[in-house]
């Protein structure tokens, strides 16, 4: 019996490996070590720690959320400190798989109702349809989280719309928690048995919704930041080509009086008259801007 209590619990732990994946998919490109390493430390942790706990679950007779909730605060910040991102991203992606990940756990506790045993007797089978559902969660996962929702991540920085969608997905979390009843004995009269998968699936297509609406609405934020930041380069770029254009008029008015200022000096040195010319160059010369650089051209020998 107790190794059959032991079991359910652990097998019931082990949905943190599949949910811990999940949780860095998205931040793929935000990752301190590489997904290989992220994953083989994964396993390497939550599989001696899903059986310690088992083991404390089974000894004392207690219900595995006992553990399951604080670990996940736990690990909440073992997560952060393994990807590069602020707050409200982390908790935005952590809070996010938590909520979908509960949805599984419902339905495979809900194998109890159409698989039912006796009172003395441990259902392994909602144990294992939980954590093949969660599984195949993470698995659907793997497309939006590396194909859209990284995108998000890496270029959507309004910490508000995170704390938004944290927000949402943690109502999502705390109902599932409250919803999973204590005994499903109730489930096997009644119209329960229907409502309640209803329900759940309402419940989740709903949160898919908004994870869709985040999307979009996303989309059109850092389409309109990308915009921003065009039109201020551009503006840049403007204020800059009309600098450049007064400089070049300066230039050519410069390079309009120098030329004149040359011709004159020519003229008079024809006529031999040395003493204006010394003096109108030296006049010539005082106009010009001190800013310029000075050249001496030496004749060569």
């Amino acid at each position: 019996m107790f190794t059959k209590e032991w079991l359910s619990a652990f097998i019931q732990l082990l949905v943190l490996i599949p949910s811990a994946l999940s949780c860095y998919l998205p931040a793929k490109n935000r990752l301190k070590l590489s997904m290989l390493k992220l994953s083989a430390l994964c396993c390497a942790v939550l599989i001696p720690f899903s059986a310690v706990c088992a083991f404390v679950l089974a000894a004392n007779d207690l219900p595995t959320n006992a553990v399951l909730l604080p670990a996940l605060l736990a690990f909440f910040f073992v997560f952060r400190a393994t990807v590069k991102l602020d707050l409200p991203k982390t908790l935005a992606i952590y809070v996010g798989v938590c909520a979908v990940q509960t949805f599984p756990a419902q339905f495979g506790n809900l194998a109890e109702v159409y698989f039912p045993t006796s009172p003395d007797n441990i259902n392994l089978i909602s144990d294992f349809i939980c954590l093949g559902l969660s599984c195949i969660v993470a698995v659907i996962f793997i497309y939006p989280a590396r194909g859209i929702f990284y995108r998000m991540v890496d270029e959507l920085e309004v910490p508000g719309v995170w704390y938004a969608v944290t927000a949402l997905s943690a109502i999502f979390l705390i109902f599932n928690i409250i919803a999973a009843p204590g005994s499903y004995e109730a489930f096997r009269e009644g119209r329960l048995l229907y409502l309640f998968p209803a329900l759940e699936l309402g419940a989740l297509a709903v949160l898919v919704t908004i994870y869709v609406l985040f999307y979009l609405g996303s989309s059109v934020i850092v389409k309109h930041e990308k915009l921003e930041k065009r039109a201020q380069l551009l503006e840049m770029q403007s204020h800059q080509f009309r600098e450049l254009q007064e400089y070049m008029r300066q230039t050519a008015r410069l390079r309009h009086d120098f030329k004149h200022s040359v011709h004159l000096l020519s003229t008079l040195a024809e006529t031999a008259t040395l003493t204006v010319s010394a003096r109108t160059f030296r006049n010539t010369t005082d106009g010009f801007p001190r800013t310029f650089p000075s050249t001496i051209a030496r004749t060569p020998r």
